[in-house]
Parts: C-alpha cells; sequence; structure tokens
C-alpha cells in the first residue's frame, strides 16, 4: 500500500483512533478522520492538525450517507468508531447496536463501493465466553455477556461477509488497551486511567469484586503497531479474528498496586460487587497475530504504566 493512499479512521478523536492518525501521518499517509465527539477529545488531534496530510469531520457514522462521503477515494479504512463500555450497553442496548452494528455495516457498505482494498475492524475480547479455555484461542467459542460484546460480534461477522465480496478485511480483537489519552473522565472509565487519576489524587479506589480478576494489558503503542502491520500485509486476510495482546495477565489487585508504585502514593482500597457483563478472566493466545502479522507486544506493564502516570501528570 502506498504512502501517499488516503486512510479513513473513524473515532479519530478517541483514544486509540488519535494514535492510530500520528502513525500513519508520521508514516506518509494522508488520513480522513471522523468522530461524533461523543467520547473523543479535541485536544487528541492536536499533532493530526499539524499536517497537511490530516483532515477531519466530526460526524456520526452510523449513517450511510456520511460514510459515503468519508470513503469517496480512500484505499483502506480503520474502524475504531463504537459504543466503548460494557456497563453502558446494558443500559442502553440499543445505542449499542447503533454505534457499532450499524456503524460497522454502514462503513464497508461505503467502502467496498469506494473500492477500498482493506477494512481495518477495532473488535474485543469481550466476544469469549467466560467458560472459555485460558488463554484464549481466536478459533473457541464466542458468547457475549452483554450488548456490547454481541454487537461486536455481528461487525466481526459482517467483516467477514464483506471479504468474501471483495473487500478484505481483519478483526483485531483488542484485549485491555491503555495508554495515553485514555480518558478517565467518565464513570465507566478503563481501570488503568480511572486507578491513576484516583490514586494521584489521593483518592481511594473501586474494586468490583475481590479483585483477584485477571486481564490481559495491551499498551496503545503496541495496538497501533499491529493495525499498521495489518494495514500493510500484501497477502489477503480474508476477515480473520486475531488478539491484539501481550500473552500474559495481572490481576486487578496487582494492578493497583503497581500504579500505586508508580504514582508514588499509597494505596486505598474498597470493594463492591461485580459488574454485570463483567467475567473473571482474560488472558490472550498470541500466536495467531505472531503467524499472520509478525506481531508481538513489545511494551512491559510497568513501563506501560509509567507512560500514564507521566501524561496525566503533565494533563
Amino acid at each position: 500500500m502506498a504512502k501517499v493512499d488516503l486512510v479513513v479512521v473513524t473515532g479519530a478523536a478517541g483514544f486509540i483512533g488519535s494514535h492510530l492518525c500520528d502513525a500513519l501521518l508520521a508514516k506518509g499517509y494522508r488520513v480522513r478522520g471522523a468522530d461524533d465527539m461523543s467520547a473523543g477529545e479535541h485536544s487528541n488531534l492536536e499533532s493530526a492538525r499539524a499536517h497537511d496530510g490530516f483532515e477531519f469531520h466530526q460526524a456520526d457514522v452510523s449513517d450511510l450517507d456520511v460514510c459515503r462521503k468519508l470513503c469517496a477515494g480512500a484505499t483502506a479504512v480503520l474502524h475504531e468508531a463504537a459504543q466503548s463500555s460494557v456497563p453502558a450497553s446494558v443500559e442502553a442496548p440499543e445505542r449499542a447496536h447503533k454505534d457499532t452494528c450499524t456503524s460497522t455495516l454502514h462503513m464497508l457498505t461505503a467502502a467496498r463501493e469506494a473500492g477500498a482494498r482493506r477494512f481495518l475492524l477495532a473488535a474485543s475480547a469481550a466476544c469469549y465466553s467466560e467458560q472459555a479455555p485460558q488463554p484464549l484461542v481466536e478459533k473457541t467459542l464466542l458468547w457475549p455477556l452483554s450488548p456490547y460484546a454481541a454487537a461486536k460480534i455481528a461487525s466481526e461477522q459482517y467483516v467477514k461477509a464483506f471479504a468474501g465480496m471483495g473487500l478484505d478485511g481483519v478483526c483485531l480483537r483488542y484485549f485491555n488497551v491503555y495508554g495515553p489519552r485514555h480518558s478517565a473522565k467518565s464513570s465507566y472509565a478503563n481501570v488503568i486511567p480511572a486507578f491513576t487519576r484516583r490514586i494521584l489524587d489521593g483518592g481511594e479506589i473501586t474494586v468490583y469484586g475481590d479483585g483477584e480478576q485477571t486481564r490481559d494489558f495491551v499498551h496503545v503503542s503496541d495496538v497501533v503497531r499491529a493495525n499498521l502491520l495489518a494495514l500493510e500485509r500484501e497477502k489477503p486476510l480474508g476477515g480473520i479474528s486475531i488478539n491484539i495482546a501481550t500473552g500474559h495477565s495481572t490481576s486487578i489487585n496487582a494492578l493497583a498496586h503497581s500504579i500505586a508504585k508508580a504514582c508514588g502514593r499509597e494505596l486505598e482500597l474498597k470493594h463492591q460487587d461485580v459488574r454485570a457483563g463483567d467475567f473473571k478472566h482474560s488472558l490472550a493466545d498470541v500466536s495467531l497475530a505472531k503467524s499472520e502479522l509478525g506481531f508481538e507486544a513489545q511494551v512491559g506493564l510497568d513501563a506501560g504504566i509509567a507512560s500514564v502516570v507521566e501524561w496525566m501528570k503533565q494533563a
């Protein structure tokens, strides 16, 4: 794929999307970003806006006409836009479907009509069954515990269907992504920014359940590398699903202690009941990412947490 190609990034003002925009522009791509700003931040796009090759559209990609305008002339789509919270999807399933399934179908339709070469979907490890053996392999049983997960699974199926219709695609199943620009403002904020903000502010942090649940935390810079590898792979990907993770798990309790240490603060914990839609353990098998994309995570958890702490101190 030539570096002068136009790549569409949805969810461009979001945490992952904005990092993707920066990386694509740094490699010489032209980037057309779109975001409805329901969760995105204009500040995330400051560096992207400094490039002549970047354009931004505040737009809702669940609207097919909007998608067609965005995809005009594009050679690839990195579709990051989606409803991003498990608890919020439980409260409003219809919104989860619109923002995730409908937006994916419409972006696929528009990308195919525009003659795009490849479609990359931000998929999710939430699609796996809680009963599935660990580490989680891509071909294992999918069993959604929330509307969020159901919408993500449906979106993957659309990518696979469109791959059979001429639009090559790949579903990158992100595990627990973290890093700079991940907002702690929302009541549904990801655990690492939420914990970091509370600890830096001298407050106590809330752990749902006993804290012994485990997650595979992957730094945003590694997620960006995985996307670039998938984007530039010459061989067709055929709509396959690939875990994007480290292959290592960490308990929430251990994570909290690591963040407190990085912040140089004492840790104050309180426990609440487990949230609906959450599961106990999550650990990825990453062999397919290595064989298909040549991808292996490079950022260790301690270094990754340090990057979040430093960003939050400066934000």
